[in-house]
């Protein structure tokens, strides 16, 4: 059972590729980006820090929010998880109780 629930971990880790989010959080989103020119000149120095700044902006937001996504999809695995365990453990004294009164419903 803990080997399944392992298991869903690490699809929804996977899945979600959260490793791969974090080590590039701070790069530009797809690779986008102007390059600089071979001569420096100040207008195209300025417009491909400002367009590579604009990338690298749109990449961290677009990275925090799949990545907070994921954050809530485990969250909501977590509660699901503990509950089936809660149930599981639960499970035989439910049984047994029900069946106890079951008997003393005929006995009756």
């Amino acid at each position: 059972m803990f080997r399944l629930i392992g298991r869903m971990y690490w699809f929804e880790w996977h899945f979600f590729s959260v490793g791969i989010l974090l080590r590039s959080f701070f790069q530009p989103w797809k690779r986008l980006g102007e390059e600089k020119g071979e001569k420096f000149k100040l207008e195209q120095w300025l417009q491909a820090t400002v367009i590579n700044t604009m990338m690298r902006l749109i990449g961290i937001s677009l990275r925090a929010v799949i990545l907070a996504f994921s954050l809530m999809v485990f969250a909501v695995t977590t509660l699901v998880v503990a509950l089936f365990v809660s149930m599981w453990c639960l499970l035989p004294i439910i049984i047994l109780a029900l069946l106890v009164r079951g008997v003393q419903f005929v006995m009756q």
